[in-house]
């Protein structure tokens, strides 16, 4: 069984009460570590998953959810369901799409952690999530009318022109 899987057994297990105070647990885990990465200002994560859990207060199933979480986020993307205590991991973190990410995953006790100071200022910052915004936004394609002038530049109606078929 994979330490995801039994991450995922672990949540599955539990019910009410038990699993919000598991989860809530989970997040604190989940914040320290980001906070310790943010604070050291060192993009690179090396080492086995059972060090870099030791590192940052957690158990080795615990890691593999938070690689699974912050995987779109590295270089190279890491693939959880493959993660073991003496797997290897060396990934770099892209400070940007981390950031951006979440925000995608509505995390505001992550996106709004003090350390973000040390790594983006204030407008930086404002900056990403204006893009992390706009990248969510549907965009309309204008449509050329049957009697509006043809997109070629020829002067004639659409529909005498290239609209003709």
């Amino acid at each position: 069984m994979s330490l995801l899987e039994k991450w995922k057994d672990s949540l599955r297990n539990l019910k009410g009460n038990a699993l919000n105070e598991y989860v809530n647990r989970y997040y604190k885990k989940e914040e320290n570590a980001y906070a310790s990465i943010l604070r050291e200002k060192n993009p690179i994560l090396s080492g086995t998953v059972a060090e870099l859990a030791g590192k940052f207060g957690m158990e080795d199933f615990e890691f593999a959810a938070f690689m699974d979480g912050i995987s779109e986020s590295v270089e190279p993307s890491v693939d959880a369901e493959q993660l073991e205590p003496e797997t290897v991991v060396n990934v770099t973190v892209d400070w940007a799409r981390l950031y951006k990410n979440m925000h995608k995953a509505k995390a505001d006790w992550l996106y709004n952690l003090p350390e973000w100071e040390g790594i983006f200022d204030e407008e930086k910052r404002r900056e990403l999530l204006f893009e992390y915004r706009r990248e969510g936004q549907a965009v309309r394609e204008s449509t050329v009318g049957r009697n509006d002038p043809c997109p070629c530049g020829s002067g004639k109606k659409y529909k005498k022109c290239c609209g003709k078929s």
